[in-house]
């Protein structure tokens, strides 16, 4: 297979035509990391994404005291640093080649230029970008959402419970439903806190891509 094809696979490119991954190859070039070299440090200017080829990185973030924690790992098809491409902020996490890798590397400013040429292959990776910046920040909102409503106080859960005892008929199932839902609602109504600051990145980095997929981005 050759490295068209190859690409072609990789989420971030699948609505590029052949033609276009060849435009796009163009302005990559090909890197390689022995085991235990960064491939991309945490807290440096976002520069570029690279798409692994071959080999696997370790994804760690590094507390305020400098102990890193990994928190996922990187495989051969997948992409770093697509984020890289839009806003080139500092870099959120270490990736440390666990083997040999490589990768093909799309630096910022040739992407940059591919862009303000109007090149398709640009704004169709920028939708993609914003496709998966829209559902991580999905996800979190799920996620805050839950955390929002509070598990039933020991006391209530036995209040309750004694309750649906004494009833000598139970109520219908829909309605404990309805109940539970309206119930969980308000409780997130009133117990409502301000979004953690990843929210916020989330947000910022969204409106980040949507800008430049709508040529406002510079």
């Amino acid at each position: 297979m050759n490295a068209v094809d190859h690409l072609r696979r990789v989420p971030l490119f699948a609505d590029l035509t052949a033609e276009e991954m060849v435009d796009v190859l163009r302005i990559a070039t090909v890197v390689q990391f022995a085991p235990e070299q960064p491939i991309c440090t945490q807290g440096k200017p976002a520069d570029g994404l690279f798409i692994l080829e071959e080999g696997e990185g370790a994804v760690r973030v590094r507390d305020p005291n400098g102990r890193a924690r990994e928190v996922s790992r990187v495989r051969a098809g997948e992409v770093l640093g697509e984020l890289g491409l839009v806003d080139g902020q500092a870099r959120s996490a270490d990736v440390i080649a666990l083997t040999a890798v490589r990768a093909y590397r799309i630096d910022r400013v040739e992407f940059d230029r591919m862009r303000a040429a109007m090149h398709p292959a640009a704004y169709k990776m920028l939708r993609r970008i914003a496709l998966t910046v829209s559902a991580r920040l999905r996800a979190l909102n799920a996620a805050i959402s839950d955390q929002l409503a509070p598990p039933l106080e020991p006391q209530s859960m036995a209040r309750a419970t004694t309750e649906r005892a004494s009833r000598v008929a139970p109520e219908p199932r829909a309605s404990r439903v309805t109940v539970d839902r309206s119930s969980r609602v308000n409780t997130a109504t009133v117990a409502a806190a301000p979004a953690p600051a990843r929210e916020t990145e989330e947000r910022s980095l969204l409106r980040s891509v949507l800008a430049r997929f709508s040529g406002g981005g510079k």
